[in-house]
């Protein structure tokens, strides 16, 4: 179908950099926000993203985010710690059901490439580090069917990465 091969409309925010193939974002006001939900309708999903936390940015940083801003949602999160790791921080809500998986002894460097991923399948939401899995938990899911798609900061616009 004819909507099928439509691009979905892109707002461009601050001035994001492209090297080598990798967006890359200032953690100040660079972000790219697409008005389309590639999770839609998805009861079984994975989404991986190759990310290098920084020292020097926020303590909490909300650089993926799919979905509504306070209904139905999927974020995708670091927490920066006091001795220069990061932690991984995943949620998910789904309805009434909603699931926070982040573990704050799972500590990672700072200024490395890492690759994290989400899992949701057969109702038990995973993530991922660098292929290892770190934690997961049941959740009641129904699909998530409308919202948009945030990389660099939540879609609300705050919490920049």
């Amino acid at each position: 179908p004819a909507e099928l091969l439509k691009e979905p409309a892109a707002e461009i925010l601050g001035n994001p950099k492209v090297e080598d193939g990798t967006l890359l974002f200032d953690g100040k006001d660079d972000a790219l926000i697409l008005d389309e939900n590639p999770l839609k309708g998805l009861s079984a999903f994975t989404v991986e993203v190759l990310i290098r936390p920084d020292a020097g940015g926020a303590e909490a940083q909300r650089f993926f985010h799919i979905g509504e801003v306070d209904g139905d949602r999927m974020l995708l999160e670091t927490r920066l710690t006091e001795d220069g790791h990061w932690v991984l921080d995943t949620y998910l809500q789904s309805g009434d059901s909603s699931r926070v998986l982040k573990d704050m002894s799972k500590r990672h460097p700072l200024g490395e490439w890492a690759h994290v991923a989400l899992v949701l399948e057969n109702g038990t939401m995973k993530h991922y580090v660098n292929g290892q899995l770190e934690l997961e938990g049941d959740l009641e899911f129904r699909p998530i069917a409308s919202g948009r798609t945030s990389s660099g900061v939540r879609l609300i616009e705050v919490h920049w990465n």
